[in-house]
Parts: structure tokens; sequence; C-alpha cells
């Protein structure tokens, strides 16, 4: 009985033995499932890096891939999914995909203030997005913040992302200002640093192209400037003449001290007006009067 039951016995160790090494070899063979898995996630990475879809994640699950991110719409993760599929030709699970929220209204903004520029509110497609960054980064290289989020809600006829370039182009003719993409309006404002400059960026605000109707209120230095810093008035800016330089600063020293440093040179018709408006500004603690030219 012994004698039979012995190949039975050898055989079941060699079943065994055979499970295991069948188990050792799908793990660390060269076509294991492991190896298999990491070849389909640096595929993956490869395919979202080189499409410019960095801010979605694919990962390696067996022979699958388990997609997430923001869609601005249901073609928006589409498109996402059928990239992954065309690069790695696995399949593609896109159950924690979420479509991104609705906005109304639909806005944009930029600002620029001392160099930097800050940049946020909405945009309608992953490619507005990448267009909007890569403008952004172009123009003011790390002098920038970029918090745009996905939205749905777009007007329909506008080419976001063109307007907004056009509009953050136009903040480098600027010493400040704020781009205001709003609907299917553009509305860009600020200070240049000269008439001249004043005139260029506003000339280029209404030449936008994308289906938006633009507004520039775009100026150049102001004329003269009056401001209360630390109990005196402080003087800055053009005045008409050695006489007018002298009336403007008796006016602002009524009841406080002043530091004059205008300069003769040719104003407009604001002179009298002015010198009336300065004792006003004896009664804050902060104050500011612009003249802006024209």
């Amino acid at each position: 009985m012994e004698g039979q039951k012995l190949p039975w016995r050898l055989l079941s160790v060699g079943g065994a033995s055979f499970v295991l090494l069948a188990a050792f070899t799908a793990w660390l063979g060269p076509n294991s499932a492991s190896k298999l898995e990491a070849r389909l996630q640096a595929a993956a990475d490869k395919a979202l890096q080189s499409a410019n879809l960095t801010s979605w994640n694919a990962h390696a699950r067996g022979a699958a891939l388990d997609l997430e991110g923001v869609a601005a719409s249901e073609d928006d993760k589409r498109e996402v999914v059928d990239t992954l599929k065309a690069a790695t030709g696995a399949g593609v699970r896109a159950g924690k995909v979420v479509l991104a929220p609705t906005a109304n209204p639909f806005v944009w903004t930029a600002r620029k203030e001392n160099g930097f520029v800050t940049i946020d509110g909405v945009a309608p497609s992953r490619q507005a997005l990448v267009a909007i960054h890569g403008a952004a980064t172009k123009f003011y290289s790390s002098r920038m913040i970029d918090q745009t989020t996905l939205a749905s809600g777009a007007p329909e006829g506008v080419d976001w992302s063109a307007a907004a370039v056009h509009g953050l182009e136009a903040l480098v003719k600027m010493q400040r200002g704020t781009v205001t993409l709003s609907g299917k309006e553009l509305v860009v404002t600020g200070l240049a640093a000269s008439e001249a400059d004043a005139r260029a960026a506003s000339s280029w605000v209404m030449r936008v192209a994308g289906g938006v109707k633009p507004k520039a209120e775009i100026v150049g230095p102001p004329e003269f400037v009056a401001t209360v810093e630390d109990h005196k008035i402080v003087l800055q800016g053009k005045a008409a003449s050695p006489d007018a330089q002298r009336a403007l600063a008796r006016a602002a020293s009524a009841s406080r001290s002043t530091v004059d440093r205008t300069y003769v040179a040719p104003v407009g018709a604001w002179h009298e007006r002015m010198v009336k408006a300065l004792p006003s500004l004896t009664q804050f603690e902060r104050g500011e009067i612009t003249v802006q030219a024209g």
C-alpha cells in the first residue's frame, strides 16, 4: 500500500512545486504582472504629459487604467479617455472623473501689481487652461501665480483662451492694472508708464478677437498728485510755472507741513481747481488727490 501511495505523494509535491514556480514566474518574469503594470503606468504618464494633461491622474490596475481628474464636460472627459486608450491600448475606467461645476457669471481676471501678476477665475476647457498658463509663463515667467480652474457655463461664440491671452499681453505694456473677461466682454484698466504706452495698450485691447467686446480704461502717469503721508502733504508731478509751484505749496501747507517734489512742465487747465482743493486734505490722516492728463 505504501508503495502505491508514494507516486501520488510525489505528484502532490511536484504539483505544489509547479504552483510555486508559476507564482514566482508570474511575479518576477520578464512579462510578469507587476512589470506589465509598471510599463502600463509609464505609458499612461507619458501620454498625459505629452498631451498637456498633467492635472489628470491615471493609475494602472492590472491591465486597465483608473482615471481621476476634473473635466469641463463629457466631451472633455472622452478626449482624455481616448488619448490614454490610443497611447496604451488599455481599457480606461473613468468612474472617478468629476465634471466641473457651472460658473455664473463666467469670469476670469488677471491683476498686475509691483511687477507680479495674479490670475484667477474660470476657463471652459483644459486646452484653454493650458493656453492661458503658457502665455502667462511666457510673459511673466515666475512673477505670476495662476489659480484658474475649470468650469462649465461659458458664453457661446467666445474664444476664451484667445481673449484672455490678449488681455495678458496688454498688461505687459502697463505698470499696474486689471484684466477682466466676463461673459462676452473684455475690460482692461490700469496705469502705464507713459501716455504713449497707455495709447499703445489701449489700442492693443481694442484689436482683440475671439468674439468679445473690448473696453480699455488705461491712463498714463498723473500730471499731479497730492498725498497725505505721516501727517505731511507730499506734492509730486508737474506745475505750470514757478509761481504755480509756490501757489500749490501755500495751499497745501495751510495747516500742515508740505514736501514739494513738483517740477515745471506744461500741464492742463487744472491749477486753480487744485489750489482750492488742496486745503481739504488737512482733514484726513490718509488721502490723495490725483490729476490725470487729458
